[in-house]
C-alpha cells in the first residue's frame, strides 16, 4: 500500500502543474489545487501507515552519474513531517480557490503551477534518502518558495522581499554543500554519511555540525538569519503564507534534526548549551518585536521566529542530555520539540489564513486600522481566536501542552554534571519563560486590537467574510489543531516513534502510562479519566513527564472538562444572582469622553508603547509624529503618529555588512568590462592555474 502512494502523490503534482498550465481558469485552477488537496490527503495518510508501523516505501533510481543512484524512502522522522506537510497543503489548496479567484488569469495559472511545483519539492525533500537527492530537492525548494511569493509582480517590495528569502537561501545552501562535501566523502546514503560523521575527527566534526546549523538556521530563520522572514511572509499570498510559516520554515528544523543529530550521534559537550543558548536568544528577540508590528502577518512572522527559537532551545536541550550520556532526558526533549513543531505547524496555518481573510474581508491588515471584525467575521475570528489560544500556550490548547512540556524537560537540567552547561540551560529556561509569558501579551494585543471593539477604517466597518472555500480551508486545520492539544495521548505515541528514530530510546510509555498505580492525589481525577476514557485513548488522556524527585502531571483533557464546568457554573451562577433583584442599567462612564467612538478605544502601538519605553534602549525606536491639519496646533485637527524600530541586527550587522560587500563590489567591478577579449582572459587564467594545481 505505502509503495502505491508516494508515486501516486508526486503523480498528482505533476498533473496539478499540467493542469494548471494548460487548462483555462476557473476550471484549471479549481482542478489543479482539487488534485494537490488529494496529494495532500495521501501524503498525511502514507505518513500516518509509516508511524503506525508500516514498512516505508523505497526505490532506488540508478541516474549515471558520478554520484551513485538516488535514493528515496520514508521513515518515522519523515514521516511525522508528512503528515504535517499533507494536511497544510491540502487545506491550503482549499483556501487558494477563493484567494485566487479574482487574480487574473495568467498570474493565477502560472502561480498554481508553481505552488505544485513548491509542494512537490516540499514532498520530495522528506522522502530523499540520499545527500545529493535531498540537496537537489532542496534546491527546488528554495527556487519554487521564490516564484510562489511573488504573485504581485507588480509590486516591487514584493520582488524586494522574495529576493531577500532566496539570497538567505543560498547562503545556507552553501555552508550545507560545504558540510554534505565532508560528510559524503564514502558514499551519500544516509548510512555512509552517518559512518563517516563519527569517523571525523573533533575540530572538523565541529564545524560541519554548525555548518548544518547554518545551513538550516537559514530557512529556520534562526537570528542572526531571520531577516528574511518579516519580509517575505507578508508579501506572499496567504496561502502560500501558510506553508512558508508552517512547513517550509520547519524543514529547516527538520534538517538540523535529519543531519545534525542523526549523521553526528555522538555530540561534544558544548554543541548543546550553544544551541540552546541561541534558541533562547532567538525565541526572546523575536518576540518582543512582534509586539511592536501592526501588520498581522508581520506580527505572526516574528511569531514563527519565536517558536523556531524555542523549538532550537530544547533541540540544543537533547543534545545537552546526550551528550552527558542521558538518553531518556534526551528522548523527552526532543519529543517536546518535535510535538511543539506539530502544534506550531498547525496553529500559525490556521493564523496566516485567517491574516488573508481579514485582508480579503477589509482591504487592511494593519491592526491600528482594524477593530469589530467579530460580527461580520465570525468564521474568521473564531479561526483567529483559536489559533492565537493555542499559539499563545493558553491552556488547553494545543501549544499549551507542547510549551509546557519543553519548560518541564528544561527543570531537568540538574542531572546534566557539568556546571557550565547547568548553569547556560538554567538561563534558557528562564529566558523561555519570560519569553512564552510575552507572547501571550502579544497576541491579547493582535486579537483585542483587530477582532473586538469597533471599526476604526472604512474597510473594517463595511468587512465581510471570507468566501467558503477559504472558510473552509481554515477549518480543515481546526479540528487537528485542537485534537492533538485536548487529546494529545492520540499524538505523543507518533511523536515519539519519529524521535526514537534519533536518538534511540522510546518514552512514551514514560510520558503516557499505560496503567495509573501511583496516582498519589490525583486519584479522583485517574478514576475519573478510567472510567470515562477506557479503551478510547491510551493513558487516558494523562500526561506525565517524570523528573528526579519531581512528578508534575498536566492534563489537558481534563483541563477541558474543568473549563467547561467552570463556564457552566459561572452562568448557573449569574442567572441565579439576576433572579435576586431587577436589572439596572445605566450610561456607562468614559472619563468624559465619548466611548462609543472607534477614536477613544487603545490601538497597537498605544497597547505597545509601554513595552517599547521599558525595552527602548534594544528596539532604538523612533516616533514621528506629523500634523497634517493646520487645526491641529490649536488642539481642534487631527495628528498622525507613527512608531518605528529597525529589524533586529539591522543597524548593527546587516547595514556594515551591505556597505562591505557594496565596497568591494565597486573596486572590483572593472573586471566586468563587457570586452569578450578579457573574458577569454579570464577563462583562460582559471584553466592555467588548474593545470598549475595538479602539477604540483
Amino acid at each position: 500500500m505505502t509503495g502505491i502512494l508516494l508515486p501516486a502523490i508526486l503523480g498528482l503534482d505533476v498533473v496539478a502543474i499540467a493542469i494548471a498550465l494548460g487548462v483555462r481558469p476557473p476550471l484549471g485552477r479549481r482542478v489543479a489545487l482539487g488534485l494537490l488537496a488529494i496529494g495532500g490527503i495521501l501524503a498525511a495518510t502514507l505518513g500516518g501507515f509509516v508511524l503506525a508501523g508500516s514498512g516505508g516505501p523505497g526505490f532506488v533510481l540508478d541516474t549515471g552519474l558520478p554520484t551513485g543512484a538516488l535514493h528515496v524512502s520514508v521513515d518515522p522522522l519523515g514521516a511525522l513531517f508528512l503528515i504535517l506537510a499533507g494536511l497544510l497543503t491540502a487545506a491550503a489548496a482549499v483556501y487558494a480557490d477563493g484567494y485566487l479567484a479574482h487574480t487574473d488569469a495568467g498570474v493565477v495559472r502560472a502561480h498554481v503551477a508553481v505552488f505544485a511545483l513548491l509542494v512537490a519539492a516540499i514532498v520530495s525533500v522528506l522522502v530523499a534518502a540520499d545527500g545529493v537527492a535531498f540537496l537537489f530537492a532542496w534546491e527546488v525548494l528554495a527556487w519554487s518558495a521564490y516564484l510562489a511569493v511573488i504573485l504581485d509582480i507588480d509590486d516591487p517590495r514584493v520582488g524586494r522581499a522574495a529576493f531577500l528569502m532566496l539570497a538567505v537561501s543560498e547562503l545556507g545552501t552553501a555552508a550545507l554543500l560545504a558540510a554534505f562535501v565532508v560528510l559524503g566523502a564514502n558514499g551519500f546514503t544516509f548510512p555512509a554519511m552517518i559512518a563517516r560523521g563519527e569517523a571525523l575527527d573533533e575540530p572538523v566534526r565541529s564545524l560541519v555540525f554548525w555548518a548544518l546549523v547554518l545551513g538550516f538556521g537559514a530557512k529556520a530563520g534562526i537570528m542572526p538569519l531571520q531577516l528574511w522572514l518579516p519580509e517575505a511572509h507578508p508579501a506572499a499570498p496567504s496561502h502560500v503564507s501558510a506553508l512558508l510559516s508552517a512547513i517550509i520554515v520547519e524543514l529547516g528544523l527538520y534538517g538540523i534534526v535529519r543531519f545534525a543529530f542523526a549523521a553526528l550521534p555522538t555530540p561534544e559537550i558544548w554543541w548543546g548549551p550553544a544551541l540552546t543558548a541561541l534558541g533562547a536568544v532567538t525565541a526572546a528577540v523575536a518576540i518582543l518585536w512582534a509586539l511592536l508590528q501592526n501588520d498581522i502577518k508581520r506580527v505572526l512572522a516574528y511569531s514563527t521566529i519565536e517558536n523556531v527559537g524555542l523549538i532550537v532551545a530544547a533541540l540544543g536541550l537533547s543534545e545537552t542530555f546526550r551528550a552527558a550520556g542521558l538518553a531518556v532526558l534526551a528522548a523527552l526533549a526532543l519529543v517536546a520539540a518535535l510535538y511543539h513543531v506539530s502544534t506550531h505547524a498547525f496553529g500559525k496555518g490556521v493564523l496566516f489564513l485567517a491574516a488573508g481573510s481579514v485582508d480579503h474581508g477589509t482591504g487592511t491588515r494593519d491592526l491600528d486600522r482594524l477593530g469589530g471584525l467579530t460580527r461580520p467575521m465570525p468564521v474568521t475570528s473564531v479561526a483567529m481566536l483559536l489559533g492565537v489560544l493555542s499559539v499563545a500556550a493558553i491552556a488547553p490548547f494545543a501549544g499549551f501542552l507542547s510549551e509546557w512540556m519543553i519548560l518541564e524537560t528544561f527543570l531537568q537540567s540538574p542531572a546534566v554534571p557539568l556546571l557550565g552547561s547547568r548553569l547556560v540551560l538554567v538561563a534558557a529556561g528562564a529566558v523561555l519563560a519570560l519569553t512564552a509569558a510575552t507572547a501571550v501579551l502579544a497576541f491579547a494585543r493582535l486579537f483585542a486590537t483587530g477582532f473586538v471593539g469597533r471599526p476604526r477604517s472604512r474597510g473594517a466597518h463595511d468587512a465581510v467574510e471570507a468566501p467558503r472555500s477559504m472558510r473552509f480551508g481554515m477549518a480543515l486545520l481546526l479540528g487537528p489543531l485542537l485534537a492533538i492539544g485536548v487529546l494529545p495521548a492520540l499524538a505523543l505515541p507518533l511523536v515519539d516513534r519519529a524521535a526514537a528514530g534519533v536518538v534511540g530510546p522510546s518514552v512514551a510509555m514514560q510520558l503516557i502510562p499505560p496503567l495509573f498505580g501511583n496516582a498519589g492525589p490525583y486519584a479522583a481525577l485517574v478514576a475519573i479519566g478510567g472510567a470515562t476514557f477506557r479503551g478510547l485513548l491510551p493513558g487516558n488522556g494523562l500526561v506525565i513527564i517524570p523528573a528526579p524527585g519531581l512528578s508534575t502531571i498536566v492534563s489537558p483533557t481534563y483541563l477541558v472538562l474543568f473549563e467547561a464546568g467552570f463556564v457552566v457554573l459561572t452562568a448557573l451562577g449569574v442567572r441565579a444572582i439576576r433572579r435576586l433583584g431587577r436589572d439596572r442599567r445605566a450610561p456607562a462612564w468614559g472619563g468624559g469622553m465619548s466611548w462609543r467612538h472607534p477614536a477613544a478605544q487603545y490601538t497597537a502601538t498605544a497597547y505597545a508603547n509601554p513595552l517599547r519605553l521599558i525595552f527602548a534602549a534594544l528596539f532604538r525606536s523612533k516616533a514621528l509624529l506629523s500634523v497634517p491639519d493646520p487645526a491641529a496646533s490649536g488642539g481642534s485637527g487631527a495628528l498622525e503618529y507613527e512608531q518605528q524600530a529597525p529589524p533586529p541586527l539591522e543597524r548593527e550587522l546587516y547595514a556594515p555588512l551591505l556597505r562591505s560587500v557594496s565596497w568591494f563590489a565597486d573596486k572590483f567591478k572593472v573586471l566586468q568590462s563587457g570586452d569578450t577579449n578579457a573574458y577569454v582572459g579570464y577563462i583562460l587564467l582559471v584553466v592555467v592555474l588548474i593545470v598549475l594545481l595538479r602539477v604540483l
